[in-house]
């Protein structure tokens, strides 16, 4: 796509398409460990908050926290970089109506997972949801991310 005559996309699609895709993973992955997690409290049969915060900071329930983490972000950046690379599109770019585009070329995986890489809960990458969107608002409409994977997104 010749990106001399894109539009670029209007923050407010972008935020409404990242808040359906974000949900979208919520549902599909995070749903079910959630209900996994309750009942793994639920078994411990604790009876105050300070003890649910006992059981809770326990090494046990720390590396299952760090295991669910790890994996809801891995399954996050799967969808994204996936998507991308696959349709140039999530669900969410879908439904508004955005692409991705490669303004070098075309959309390769790695460029996908690049751009993706904020999903991951985990420094340095959570330092993401900060320099993102800071740097959106400072640099040509295009997140951090974005600029060092060479995409962009962009109406239609």
């Amino acid at each position: 796509m010749n990106l001399n005559y894109a539009v670029p996309a209007n923050i407010l699609k972008r935020i409404l398409a990242f808040v359906v895709d974000i949900l979208l993973v919520e549902l599909v992955i995070l749903f079910p460990l959630n209900n996994i997690l309750r009942k793994m409290f639920m078994q411990t049969g604790y009876g105050s908050i300070s003890e649910a915060y006992a059981i809770a900071s326990s090494q046990q329930y720390n590396s299952l926290f760090l295991f669910v983490s790890a994996v809801s972000g891995v399954v996050a950046l799967v969808y994204f970089a996936v998507l991308e690379y696959k349709l140039g599109q999530t669900v969410g770019k879908i439904m508004f109506n955005l692409k991705v585009v490669s303004t070098k070329g075309r959309i390769t995986i790695w460029r996908a997972l690049v751009r993706s890489l904020f999903v991951i809960p985990f420094v340095p990458f959570s330092y993401l949801w900060i320099i993102d969107p800071l740097f959106y608002l400072f640099n040509k409409k295009q997140r951090f991310s974005e600029h060092i994977s060479n995409t962009a997104v962009v109406e239609g």
